[in-house]
């Protein structure tokens, strides 16, 4: 049976841009056996914004590579942003 870890986009960008002291520790959390990465669009958005505006091509690339080969699924976007918030799935489109 696998987890299934939601990374926001602070955990990604202290990774791929390898962040001491958080990277390590994150590194090893997400090589665990069994662990499923997932993200949302937003948090992939987040993490292209500094390499777009600073013109990081190698950066950029780092996390598209990053998104396309480790991230399992992406979570559809009105479910991460309000999961437990008390309103229904359907009804958060509406906020």
């Amino acid at each position: 049976m696998s987890m299934r870890l939601y990374l926001d986009s602070a955990p990604l960008i202290y990774l791929i841009e390898d962040v001491t002291p958080y990277a390590e520790s994150l590194t090893k959390r997400l090589s665990a056996p069994n662990v499923e990465q997932v993200c949302s669009d937003l948090t992939r958005m987040e993490c292209r914004v500094k390499p777009l505006r600073d013109g990081e091509i190698a950066l950029l690339t780092a996390f598209d590579t990053y998104f396309a080969d480790i991230i399992s699924d992406f979570v559809p976007l009105f479910i991460s942003c309000y999961c437990g918030s008390g309103y229904c799935a359907t009804g958060a489109v509406w906020l």
